[in-house]
C-alpha cells in the first residue's frame, strides 16, 4: 500500500489550491486524510477503489427475513 501525495493528487484534480484538490476530493467520493501539513493524501489502492467504484461492489447484500 502506498502513499499518493498531494502532488499526485494536484495533478490528477487539476488544481493547486489545496481547499480546491480537497473539494476534488470530496466531489469525486474519494477517501483521504490529511497529513500534519493539511495537505490531502490517499494510497493507490483506496484511489483505484474509488475511481473504479469497486466499493460498491464488494457490499454485502442485507437481506431482512
Amino acid at each position: 500500500m502506498s502513499v499518493v501525495q498531494y502532488e499526485e493528487l494536484a495533478a490528477l484534480s487539476g488544481y493547486k489550491q489545496i481547499s480546491k484538490v480537497i473539494s476534488f476530493l470530496r466531489s469525486n467520493r474519494i477517501r483521504y486524510v490529511l497529513g500534519g501539513d493539511g495537505r490531502p493524501r490517499t494510497t493507490h489502492d483506496l484511489l483505484k477503489e474509488d475511481l473504479t467504484d469497486e466499493r460498491q461492489q464488494k457490499v454485502t447484500e442485507i437481506r431482512f427475513t
